[in-house]
């Protein structure tokens, strides 16, 4: 009977337990109790208390991420985490101590019909499409101020060759030279080279499509790929579409006037002022190994780069015997990593926040044997420090974060019996 009566209050609100209050959201206590046992189980219900909400959510999140995966999916697996963390969320404010910080049921029935829209535009996504990694977008600004020189066929530069004539739906294939100024001995820059098509079935009206592909120093090789709709005796206006190397993921757009025409058939100089934006994507930092003479070398795959780092498991005792983590690359997906090196007497998983980032890793190595290995390890985030696991004897070692908007992504190692060599991977922060 004890038994049975300690269960129950397992279900009760804290100020009816101690002073037998009885008030309107009694049972939004006991329905938060619920939803937590039903989704973490009873020791899950139990450790609530020794992590942050956020950490609590991820901790849930993970349990079912791999039931999730193993059933059919209904509407998408993006929607069933984020329904499932806004369940383990509003579970998570039913039991809290102070009453009044508890929402009501109109207030749980709101958040969950505010939610339905978000829901609808994610489950509408087709299969064949997974979202990236949401992040601030940085972007370089590029000016030009160039001159496009076309001669017509029959000319003794001609740098055009008709492939479809006879009017609309002519075809001439161009090789137009770039240069840096108006004058003939300016210098050349690049070439255009694409097409330009007639369009227009009662009008003079052409479609242009070239590569600007730079051919001096300080672009070499790069390129940038215009398309737009031109008519004799007016401005045409240019959109850049993409671009390669240096100009990787440009967009922008090209403001094209005739200077100089002799005749249609004889060639025209352009001026060009171009105006493009391109992408800044950081490459991955490495920093390490410390330590590397012993043990197999490990590392992420290069199509598979750490993005964003979710969870870390230590395996140690004196040492620390071995090392693995999960993360997201560039395309949002989980991978995971490791174990690198063997088992411990102790494993520790440390499951990172949603807002949670790693921004340190400190530790130790020293000599076992004759190989050198990592004895402790300590990773300190933006909220809070793990560890040290290990024992913190020997030469220390710290990876301070080089800038203030990166943390670390993941790993890479040497290991055998134990982490022989550590080394981390910085991102920018998402």
């Amino acid at each position: 009977m004890e038994l049975m009566i300690a269960k129950k209050q397992s279900y009760m609100p804290p100020e009816y337990i101690n002073d037998g209050v009885v008030w309107n959201k009694f049972d939004v206590f006991s329905l938060g109790v619920i939803i937590i046992k039903m989704l973490a189980g009873n020791t899950g219900y139990d450790r609530r208390h020794e992590m942050p909400p956020e950490r609590f959510i991820e901790f849930v999140t993970e349990k079912w991420k791999e039931k999730l995966q193993g059933t059919k999916v209904y509407l998408s697996q993006e929607a069933d985490i984020l329904q499932l963390k806004t369940c383990v969320d509003i579970a998570l404010r039913c039991v809290k101590e102070e009453r009044n910080e508890r929402p009501g049921i109109n207030g749980i029935v709101n958040e969950q019909e505010k939610l339905e829209p978000e829901i609808d535009k994610i489950s509408t996504n087709p299969a064949y499409y997974r979202s990236g990694v949401c992040q601030d977008i940085r972007q370089t600004e590029h000016l030009f101020h160039l001159y496009m020189t076309q001669w017509g066929i029959g000319t003794t530069d001609s740098n055009e060759k008709f492939v479809v004539t006879g009017g609309f739906g002519s075809i001439v294939v161009d090789d137009f030279a770039i240069r840096d100024g108006p004058a003939p001995n300016a210098n050349l820059v690049g070439r255009a080279r694409g097409m330009h098509v007639a369009d227009g079935m009662g009008d003079d009206h052409w479609l242009f499509c070239h590569s600007i592909v730079f051919t001096d120093t300080r672009f070499k090789g790069s390129s940038l790929k215009m398309l737009g709709d031109f008519a004799y005796e007016n401005d045409a206006e240019w959109a850049i579409v993409g671009g390669t190397g240096e100009f990787a993921y440009a967009n922008g757009a090209v403001t094209a006037k005739v200077i100089q025409s002799h005749t249609p058939a004889t060639g025209r100089i352009w001026d060009l002022r171009i105006r493009a934006f391109c992408l800044c994507i950081p490459e991955k930092t490495k920093m390490g190994p410390w330590d590397r003479e012993a043990g197999a070398g490990f590392d992420n795959p290069e199509a598979e780069p750490p993005r964003c780092l979710q969870t870390v498991t230590v395996e140690y005792d004196d040492v620390i015997n071995s090392i693995a983590f999960s993360y997201s690359n560039e395309a949002g997906e989980k991978k995971t990593a490791g174990p690198w090196g063997s088992h411990g007497a102790l494993t520790r998983t440390i499951m990172l926040a949603p807002s949670e980032i790693i921004k340190q890793v400190l530790g130790t190595t020293g000599t076992v044997g004759e190989d050198t290995v990592v004895t402790s390890l300590t990773l300190v985030s933006n909220l809070t420090t793990y560890g040290p696991f290990g024992t913190t004897n020997g030469t220390p070692f710290c990876s301070q974060a080089p800038e203030s908007n990166r943390s670390i992504a993941g790993f890479y190692a040497r290991a055998g019996e134990a982490v022989n060599a550590l080394g981390v991977y910085y991102t920018p922060e998402n």
